[in-house]
């Protein structure tokens, strides 16, 4: 990319790395690793004409997705339908 002096980099991480997610903190810690990889590889590579990003998606309409979801409603103690609007 260098050479030709054009690129694109697209990284996934997750929303998680920005509001944090309790009891789930390697996981976290390691996203939020690759928001830094991602901004300091755009920084490197910028001058290259080379883009880097992260998606950052939140929660996932399915089963793993709904889980997380229920279980931070019920720490908050809110019924899940509230914590989804």
């Amino acid at each position: 990319m260098k050479e030709q002096k054009s690129g694109c980099i697209f990284n996934t991480s997750t929303m998680s790395s920005k509001v944090g997610l309790p009891n789930r903190l390697p996981y976290v810690a390691s996203i939020a690793a690759v928001n830094g990889l991602t901004y300091n590889i755009a920084r490197e590579l910028g001058p290259f004409n080379i883009r880097c990003n992260a998606i950052l998606p939140g929660a996932v309409n399915n089963e793993r997705g709904m889980g997380v979801v229920a279980k931070v409603a019920e720490e908050k103690g809110v019924p899940i339908e509230e914590f989804l609007e």
